[in-house]
């Protein structure tokens, strides 16, 4: 049976060497390209970013019901699957309009509407679920990037 439902997929991109690539659509599951795979719990709005960490196999999304979503992707007899690791929210649930990861992929920054640079250790939860506030601007942030 045919379901419409809002989808993050991710698939294999076949240039020079194999590599994973995200994308966000809604549609039904029917109009998955061949190395698509779905992703659960994506969220309850658009996905307005998605980021892979260069060092562990997470895959983090942020989202415009206020989300912060972490996945890890594993291989195994090649098929892929990404399991749902951590979720937090920014304070209000105010929309997250982008994020980044360390270098060592275990903190994930995020910045949106609420006008707040946020970091978030993965493996730990915030209190209250709402990531540690670091920076903030008189307007809502749209873009965040970690410099080594």
């Amino acid at each position: 049976p045919r379901s419409t439902i809002t989808t993050m997929s991710f698939g294999a991109a076949v240039a020079p060497a194999p590599q994973l690539v995200g994308s966000s659509t809604s549609g039904t599951t029917d109009r998955l390209a061949p190395q698509d795979h779905c992703v659960q719990s994506s969220g309850n709005d658009g996905i307005s970013s998605l980021r892979w960490s260069e060092t562990a196999n997470h895959l983090v999304s942020t989202n415009w019901d206020g989300g912060v979503r972490c996945w890890e992707v594993q291989e195994q007899g090649g098929q892929i699957r990404a399991l749902p690791k951590a979720q937090v929210n920014h304070e209000g649930n105010a929309p997250v309009l982008d994020c980044c990861l360390s270098p060592d992929g275990n903190t994930v920054f995020s910045v949106g509407a609420d006008k707040a640079v946020r970091m978030w250790q993965l493996g730990q939860t915030p209190p209250n679920n709402v990531p540690q506030q670091i920076g903030s601007h008189d307007q809502p942030i749209k873009s965040v990037r970690f410099l080594k």
